[in-house]
């Protein structure tokens, strides 16, 4: 795998302590109906024999960051997102971090 590219990203409702929860970790990229690259997190719990798992959405990506991953999920190549900064931005209520994407 290779880093294409590094990305600033909003966040759309998770709070600050969702964003803090998933830096340093590696989030699914997933496509919407409406063809919006979505970023969401997995946290895996097995608590006595069960396995639970919760999905967070953490954001969206850009529309011109959207396109190039958009073309290599459809034409099959393997693509992952690390959450790796937090960039608080105080005059906006939504925090903001930067993502990089690692394609294969």
């Amino acid at each position: 795998m290779y880093r294409m590219e590094e990305i600033e990203v909003k966040s759309i409702s998770a709070g600050l302590e969702k964003v803090r929860e998933n830096i340093g970790k590696w989030a699914e990229v997933n496509l919407t109906k409406d063809n919006r690259v979505q970023l969401s997190a997995t946290h895996k719990k097995n608590i006595m024999g069960m396995k639970f798992s919760k999905k967070d959405i953490v954001g969206y990506l850009p529309d011109g960051t959207s396109e190039t991953v958009l073309a290599g999920i459809k034409s099959g190549k393997k693509i992952k997102a690390r959450i790796f900064d937090f960039v608080p931005k105080f005059e906006e209520a939504l925090p903001t971090y930067n993502v990089s994407i690692w394609m294969n």
